[in-house]
């Protein structure tokens, strides 16, 4: 058995058990709150479906050496799943200035997005959204949906999966997989298309820095930020002032034009970034790659080790089909309603 499919197993059991948590969820009443009911459901998502689930299984069938103590073999998954320092630190430099725009990139590709399905037909429901009860409240908020995702979501995307796709991949290959899969993770039409984009961004960070820890600076800080936005609106804050400006902007034919610019620009600036991080962190040489974006961007796309079979991509064609099965559905019951 590959390592590719001992490793993709376990990214299945984690999205199967997320499947049924959905499931659960959607169908099965409860008395608690909306809050009470997000924070249960973020709870046993992220630590236990794509946390002890696939740590667990990843613990038991990833290869190790012969005699290796659990200690020694913790310890190889640790570096294996990219948890260690990025080849150059100085890419700090750049991987901050990128978690901070990267916010407003995804706004422009999440608005683009949800342009596009409303003009399809979809409807989409209005939520009351969260409502925040004082500072205390708002860092409660944050480690939830914000601290939580970009640790474990981040560990089964591009720490275990990343590392189970190496075997017989490419860079392409990664990035877009890895992408892919991240996106219909999150099992809706609204969030597909912003969270593919997003994956790919964080996927291409761990494979040029070497390390796990950019794209979980880049997860968190977009998820922090959408809270930290929010409660200053609600609190009539500088920050939360600024931003219902600017959405006013984007909702007015007037000033449609000059916000989507701004919008634009930073999405130059952030590729502009992400140009320059390979510059930073350069590998050993000897790697043959290929340029992408009129060669700004340069990929490994040469398979070392192999084409993988049918039998290796087995769970990873699984896990997909059965991801993007809830994300089809939620876009046929919104057209539908």
């Amino acid at each position: 058995m590959s390592k590719r499919l001992r490793l993709t197993f376990a990214y299945f059991c984690s999205m199967l058990a997320l499947t049924v948590l959905n499931i659960l969820f959607s169908t099965i009443p409860n008395t608690l709150s909306d809050n009470s009911t997000t924070i249960l459901y973020t709870l046993l998502s992220q630590i236990v479906c794509m946390g002890a689930i696939p740590f667990a299984i990843a613990f038991l069938v990833k290869p190790s050496a012969e005699g290796a103590t659990n200690s020694e073999r913790l310890n190889s998954m640790r570096k294996d799943f990219y948890y260690k320092r990025p080849f150059n630190p100085k890419v700090w430099l750049v991987v901050i200035p990128i978690a901070i725009l990267f916010y407003f990139f995804t706004m422009l590709v999440s608005r683009l997005f949800f342009l596009i399905i409303i003009i399809s037909g979809y409807t989409p429901v209005a939520g009351v959204g969260t409502m925040y009860q004082g500072p205390l409240n708002l860092v409660m908020w944050i480690a939830v949906g914000a601290l939580l995702p970009a640790v474990f979501e981040e560990f089964t995307h591009r720490g275990l999966l990343i590392d189970a796709i190496s075997d017989r991949g490419n860079e392409v290959e990664i990035i877009l997989l890895s992408g892919l899969l991240f996106g219909t993770m999150h099992g809706n039409i609204i969030q597909f298309f912003y969270a593919f984009i997003g994956g790919c961004i964080m996927a291409y960070l761990v494979v040029k820095t070497g390390s796990i820890f950019p794209a979980i600076l880049l997860h968190f800080t977009n998820n922090a930020m959408d809270h930290l936005i929010s409660y200053s609106s609600q609190t009539g804050g500088i920050l939360g002032t600024i931003m219902d400006k600017f959405y006013d902007m984007l909702s007015n034919p007037f000033t449609l034009l000059l916000a989507a610019g701004i919008l634009f620009a930073n999405a130059i600036l952030v590729f502009y970034l992400l140009t320059l991080v390979p510059k930073i962190c350069k590998r050993e040489p000897g790697i043959r790659e290929k340029s992408y974006f009129g060669g700004k961007i340069m990929l490994d796309t040469y398979r070392i080790d192999g084409k993988p079979t049918l039998k290796d991509n087995m769970m990873i064609y699984a896990a997909f089909t059965m991801c993007m099965l809830q994300t089809i559905f939620t876009y046929i019951w919104g057209s539908l309603r």
